[in-house]
Formats: structure tokens, sequence, C-alpha cells
């Protein structure tokens, strides 16, 4: 469907509530339907998150269960996706300049 191709409708999917993390960055969709992306906040430890979306929001990792948040926090970018599943992403932080992840299935 195009863009000027008539009206589109809008549906509420599911809703970030703090807990799932909170103010979610943009999305990825795999080559089998999952989307995932990154909250800068919220989660279990209010640092953020990773999530992927199939019907509804799963909660793969909260950052920042370490002390002084080895793993970083407040993750900056959607992640990126390898052909083997893996999801790669950056946090940012400002005394540690921030880190590169790996998220393997």
């Amino acid at each position: 469907m195009s863009p000027s191709s008539g009206t589109w409708q809008y549906s509420v999917l599911d809703n970030f509530n703090g807990s799932n993390g909170s103010a979610p960055g943009s999305l990825i969709i795999d080559n089998t339907g999952n989307v995932f992306g990154t909250t800068e906040s919220g989660g279990a430890n209010q640092k953020g998150t990773v999530f992927a979306f199939n019907g509804s929001i799963q909660t793969l990792y909260s950052f920042c269960p370490e002390r002084g948040c080895a793993d970083g926090k407040h993750p900056l970018t959607v992640v990126v996706e390898d052909s083997a599943g893996n999801l790669y992403g950056v946090t940012g932080e400002e005394r540690r300049g921030g880190t590169l992840y790996e998220l393997s299935p």
C-alpha cells in the first residue's frame, strides 16, 4: 500500500508501562516478522531495555543490573540483527563513555 492509496487505520498494539520500558526508539523487523527495539528508560532497573514484539511487548534485557552500570545504560539507537539472530546496539553513559553490546538468543 502506498502512502497515497486511501485512508490509513491506526491501532494501538500494546503500551509501554515503565516496567517493560519507556521512551521507546526506532524499530527493526526480522525476516520472521518479529519486531525489536530499545527504550531509553524504564525496565527492571529504570535504565532502559531491549524488547521484542510479536503480539505483546517482551523485555529481552533490562540495562544496568551490575554495580556501576558496567553493561551500560540508556540505549541510544535501534538494534541491528546479524544472520544468526544476535542483536547489537550501543548505550550512552556520561562517566564511562558508553558500551557496544551483543544480545544473543
